[in-house]
């Protein structure tokens, strides 16, 4: 994913390193609506890419005044050993950018993908967090719900190849939810990631989950166009934003919403027709993939598709369509998606759309049934 740019090693410094303030640049201090935490772990090929990443969302708050109502604070590291947490300021008149270091941190001492270490982080976040509102972005490589592992390093999020660099979205809510707090929303600027497994993972710590049920292009989020979307809530014109950034560009795109407080009607429905249908005789190439990191299946498909697969009970179905609307009440997407994984037998890099209900599930994937089962949506609703 992401747009790969050679920029040059100022933006970085500029990023990390506090800022001297003119007496001309003064910044006043206004109340603050909401704070906004950008999330940019280690990632050894993205560096450049994420901090350009946070250039367009300063450059975003730049063109809409300042947005002196919102508080931006950005978690970057931009080498292995050292990660800096950031609060990014405007001048009330000539809206330059002060970027102050609030904390560094050593990644020996302070290891942010595991539990203890990800939970300090959080802890400086609302220890530096200046409104009641909180939302996040997070900017990296990402394979859905499924666990970190060794010997498959294209798991969780964070890094693509390093497995030390890498966290699991479950210490992420726990991460937040020890913390007290929950975010308003969390943009997943990551691909694969909108699972009804993440989502069931999620729910405590989000009111609103917006990401990708497949891969995001180099682009990555329209942060110039989409950063005030989110920030005021306008999630399904953010949908259609990101979509029309890809179709302009004749490439792929999906993205959706989750409302995390309608899940719970979901989870009783699911363990209903689960209850009564068995899977078996489920042909997986009958139901619309979102490949994953695997060259031998897809990992993740359409939870409306397969559960319409599942549930012979039309009644039972219709209901089912309803919740799930209200779970993911936005959604957008381009004709196709885009798969990197094209060596599977049977299917395209670009595969057609034909049904796109906002999330993914991994049930059909016979790979996956092991991990599957370990996981808090699949106990939930068996």
């Amino acid at each position: 994913m992401k747009k790969y740019l050679l920029l040059p090693l100022m933006l970085l410094l500029s990023i990390v390193l506090t800022s001297c303030h003119d007496d001309d640049d003064k910044v006043v201090e206004v109340k603050k609506d909401i704070t906004v935490l950008v999330y940019h772990p280690y990632v050894s090929d993205m560096v450049y890419v994420l901090a350009s990443d946070y250039e367009e969302i300063v450059g975003a708050m730049q063109k809409n005044g300042g947005m002196q109502n919102v508080q931006l604070l950005h978690f970057t590291a931009p080498n292995r050993e050292k990660a800096y947490l950031v609060e990014t300021t405007f001048d009330n008149k000539t809206l330059k950018a002060h970027n102050d270091t609030l904390k560094t941190y050593t990644f020996s001492e302070t290891n942010y993908t595991m539990d203890n270490g990800l939970k300090n982080v959080i802890a400086d976040v609302r220890g530096a967090k200046k409104a009641e509102k909180i939302g996040m972005i997070v900017g990296c490589h990402a394979n859905g719900w499924i666990p970190v592992e060794k010997s498959q390093p294209l798991r969780a999020f964070g890094d693509g190849r390093d497995v030390n660099y890498k966290t699991n979205f479950t210490t992420l809510a726990n991460a937040i939810e020890t913390n007290g707090l929950q975010l308003e929303f969390l943009a997943i600027d990551d691909c694969n990631s909108q699972n009804i497994e993440n989502a069931y993972d999620l729910r405590r710590a989000a009111k609103f989950i917006i990401a990708s049920v497949s891969e995001i292009m180099m682009d990555g989020m329209p942060y110039e166009e989409g950063f005030s979307l989110l920030v005021n809530g306008d999630y399904k014109t953010f949908c259609t934003a990101f979509a029309d950034h890809y179709r302009k560009q004749n490439s792929y795109a999906t993205m959706s919403v989750v409302d995390c407080a309608k899940i719970e009607p979901v989870v009783e429905i699911m363990k209903h027709i689960n209850s009564l249908f068995s899977p078996d005789g489920i042909n997986p190439k009958d139901i619309q993939p979102f490949g994953g990191n695997s060259y031998y299946a897809p990992q993740f498909y359409d939870f409306q598709d397969y559960v319409a697969a599942l549930c012979q009970d039309n009644a039972l179905m219709t209901e089912f369509n309803t919740r799930l609307t209200a779970l993911c009440p936005y959604k957008d997407c381009t004709e196709k998606f885009f798969w990197a994984a094209k060596k599977v037998e049977g299917y395209s890099e670009d595969e057609i759309i034909r049904t796109h209900c906002g999330l993914t599930c991994s049930d059909p994937c016979v790979s996956l049934q092991p991990k599957l089962k370990e996981t808090a949506w699949y106990k939930a609703t068996h």
